[in-house]
């Protein structure tokens, strides 16, 4: 018969298939491991860039301005602790606000599993994503994924904190 003549049946066949789709796998989960890990390792790193540029534009901002002025701006790092309401909070974060008080401010932290910066200012709220290089640098991007700097990124938040609005009560006061 015309079959016999084909050597392996269908088994042996299938089995060669899942083996090849097997190691593909493996591979492709190796690769995936590979760039979490460095997600991992350069995530932190270029948060605590946008959030050392963050901190120096707002000194050097309020070095410019008188100091009798409500147009400064406050940085505050480490914040997540009152934000997400869980003292024991570690994620990485920071806050800036107009030294008036009144207006609504921004928050920042990094979602260190999904490798997320997010931030929020009343009632407005946006994200950026990490990506890595092939040469080991991290960068962000936004939803329409446009490439950002930290030093970008660190624009955006400080334009947002220094445009926004007074808030419509309601907010949490801070002391």
């Amino acid at each position: 018969t015309v079959a016999q003549g084909h050597g392996m049946g269908w088994a042996e066949n299938q089995i060669k298939r899942d083996q090849a789709e097997e190691e593909s796998g493996a591979v492709d989960n190796e690769l995936r491991l590979r760039e979490e890990r460095m997600k991992d390792e350069v995530g932190r790193d270029c948060f605590e860039k946008v959030k050392a540029y963050v901190k120096t534009e707002v000194d050097n901002y309020n070095k410019a301005t008188p100091h009798s002025s409500t147009q400064g701006l406050s940085f505050f790092p480490d914040t997540s602790a009152e934000e997400e309401q869980d003292f024991m909070s570690k994620i990485p974060s920071f806050t800036i606000r107009k030294k008036d008080g009144r207006c609504a401010y921004v928050y920042v932290k990094y979602r260190q599993n999904g490798h997320v910066l997010e931030w929020r200012c009343g009632a407005s709220q946006g994200s950026y994503e990490l990506r890595v290089h092939p040469d080991g640098t991290g960068y962000f991007v936004e939803s329409d994924g446009t490439p950002k700097t930290p030093e970008m990124v660190g624009n955006e938040l400080l334009n947002n904190a220094r445009n926004a609005e007074p808030s419509g009560g309601g907010g949490m006061v801070w002391k």
